[in-house]
């Protein structure tokens, strides 16, 4: 079943209704140090626990998940407990995680704080941990009961997550919305996006997920930009400089446009027109040898046997999936895709 989707200025009376309807014998708020702020007063105003875990990708683990699984248990939630997940892209992640398996499926909202999260992780269903430094390599497909908006909660985003939040809108708009591209090309940098462009973001992956709920086909459209971008993720996540899941996107979605050049699926007047809404974007890093992201982009989800698998623009508004390069094929084309190669 899919989430109620709720565009909201009035979080706590929505969060109260939605659970009214729910019945539930307790109810959970899971937060991280950030989203705190944010969790406390809606679990006082609901007599619910909190549940708190460090900030930072590194702390979406199976080690994590079973620390809040032995939390659950000591609180006495039951199948009827709902867990209300308040928090960016980690917290859905995590949360739907926990709520997907513990004791088998309990129910569970989500309420994203951060513009990623809202026009990306906590639609769709998907959940996931990440093991041993590759993203999300241990997962399930969860539906939250509904996903909450109020772009109220992006005020207190830091600029470097607004800006990586855009990451995926962009993604959105070159996939399937030249408008929604044109748009945020409009906006300043780190400038809190209008609703009515958060919910026509929404809309698109809520249409691509509505045909393909488990990624068999044109829901791997999505992945556009992350192939390279969790490689990217994964490789700078245990470093002095960690990147944002959207700065990791960002930098993913201009190497894959210039894949997609060089493989002369995408016209060339188009991909520089995307290089140039997205070359602002890029974070100040020194993009590591194209080599060391091979672990990485050799465990991906997407791949099928040896070979590694890519969604590509092949114009504005419209993509593939399922192009497969071998490794040695990629690597003789890392110097047209890649500053460093």
């Amino acid at each position: 079943m899919a989430a109620q989707l709720v565009f909201t200025q009035t979080l706590l009376s929505e969060l109260q209704a939605q659970l009214a309807a729910l019945m539930p014998s307790s109810v959970f708020l899971l937060c991280d140090a950030n989203t705190r702020q944010h969790a406390a007063p809606l679990a006082a105003a609901l007599e619910a626990a909190v549940l708190e875990v460090p900030a930072g990708e590194e702390h979406k683990s199976i080690e994590t998940a079973y620390r809040l699984w032995k939390e659950l248990l000591a609180a006495g939630a039951d199948r009827q407990a709902v867990l209300v997940n308040v928090g960016g892209g980690m917290i859905t992640d995590l949360g739907g995680f926990v709520a997907g398996n513990y004791k088998r499926g309990i129910r569970c909202i989500h309420v994203p704080s951060s513009l990623l999260g809202q026009v990306d992780a906590a639609v769709g269903g998907k959940t996931g941990i990440n093991v041993q430094g590759v993203k999300n390599a241990v997962g399930l497909f969860y539906e939250p009961e509904a996903v909450l908006f109020d772009t109220a909660l992006l005020h207190t985003l830091p600029e470097r997550e607004l800006v990586s939040g855009k990451a995926e809108m962009f993604k959105h708009g070159i996939l399937a919305d030249p408008a929604l591209f044109d748009a945020l090309q409009a906006l300043e940098k780190a400038e809190i996006p209008a609703l009515d462009l958060l919910q026509r973001a929404v809309e698109i992956k809520c249409n691509i997920v509505a045909i393909d709920p488990s990624e068999q086909a044109e829901r791997k459209l999505l992945n556009f930009g992350h192939t390279l971008g969790h490689a990217f993720e994964s490789y700078f996540m245990y470093t002095e400089q960690p990147l944002l899941h959207g700065e990791a996107v960002f930098m993913g979605m201009l190497a894959e446009t210039r894949l997609a050049m060089s493989l002369g699926l995408l016209p060339a007047a188009t991909g520089e027109l995307i290089e140039k809404a997205l070359l602002p974007y890029q974070v100040e890093v020194h993009w590591p040898p194209f080599e060391a992201l091979m672990p990485w982009l050799l465990q991906d989800k997407k791949n099928r046997g040896a070979k590694i698998s890519f969604s590509l623009p092949i114009a504005l508004g419209d993509a593939i999936f399922d192009k497969q390069l071998a490794p040695d094929q990629l690597l003789a084309l890392a110097p047209q895709i890649y500053p460093s190669a």
